[in-house]
């Protein structure tokens, strides 16, 4: 079980744990029980003193458990309040836009405050809380000129912390209303594209074969490659380390595959399985990394 705020742990089926009756001499209220849409009963937080025969305080607040490996699971947790729905600001940021997307699912994306654990401020970060069952912190988009020349490029939002807390990749292009476009992609967020980006790595040696989905199907596990040196013309090509160019793509699959960041060339903006000219990036074809 991952914690990603310090309200929300990672899933989609939230428990609400409530506190228990209180005792008749007016101590604190039994233990809440949580009933997960899982279909098991976990224990909640501990009730708050009632009175002689009243109820308890509610216990923790917000417990998501429908991706739990293992048994069991703690005897109870107790978190804090969730994110606030109406008064996200600098001064009450949101750890990630997955704890506000659970917390407030009717949120539309847009621009939030973020204060991920660890982080020293406050800062503003995109949240996609539509694609792929939403939550997702936009941390990089590529500049509008489209010809991008280097093999150092950062992430738009460098907070490590932020990828820390996450498990989750997704690329993809949004169109010239910022919408995401057909053929967008997931995988597990590694340790690699946790430490840097993935343009900065070279490419031999940091492929990695992982778990694809492409618009929300499984695709099974496929060779994702990434790094600033050249190849071919496909995803499936293998690296030629005698100039740059760079390539992110998951070979076998639709898949989005950016490539050209280091070269003066256009930057290329099409699906892993063509050949990586076969569209140029643009205005209205801008490739983006997220992290959930």
């Amino acid at each position: 079980i991952r914690l990603v705020s310090p309200s929300v742990l990672i899933g989609t089926g939230l428990v609400h744990a409530v506190g228990g009756s209180g005792g008749a001499s007016g101590t604190g209220g039994a233990v809440g029980i949580g009933n997960g849409t899982t279909g098991q009963s976990w224990s909640g937080g501990i009730g708050g003193n009632g009175g002689a025969g009243a109820t308890g305080g509610a216990g923790a607040v917000i417990v998501d458990i429908s991706n739990v490996t293992g048994s069991s699971l703690p005897p109870f947790v107790v978190l804090a309040a969730p994110p606030s729905c109406s008064g996200n600001s600098a001064t009450a940021p949101a750890a990630s836009c997955l704890a506000l997307h659970l917390a407030c699912p009717s949120l539309a994306t847009g621009v939030y405050f973020l204060k991920p654990a660890g982080a020293s401020a406050a800062y503003q970060a995109t949240c996609d809380m539509t694609t792929d069952g939403g939550g997702w912190t936009r941390v990089y988009l590529e500049a509008n000129t489209a010809n991008l020349n280097s093999a150092v490029i950062d992430y738009g939002v460098p907070d490590p912390n932020l990828r820390l807390a996450a498990s989750t990749t997704l690329t993809g292009f949004l169109d010239g209303g910022g919408n995401v476009t057909s053929h967008y992609a997931r995988w597990p967020l590694t340790n690699n594209w946790s430490t840097q980006a993935p343009f900065e790595y070279p490419g031999p040696g940091n492929d990695e074969t992982l778990d694809v989905f492409v618009d929300g199907a499984d695709k099974g596990n496929q060779l994702v490659r990434y790094g600033f040196y050249t190849w071919s013309q496909k995803c499936t090509d293998p690296w030629v380390t005698s100039t740059t160019w760079g390539r992110v793509c998951a070979a076998n699959t639709q898949a989005p595959y950016f490539s050209s960041w280091d070269n003066s060339a256009a930057d290329n903006c099409t699906t892993s399985d063509l050949s990586f000219g076969a569209a140029t990036c643009s205005g209205s074809e801008s490739y983006f990394i997220a992290v959930r």
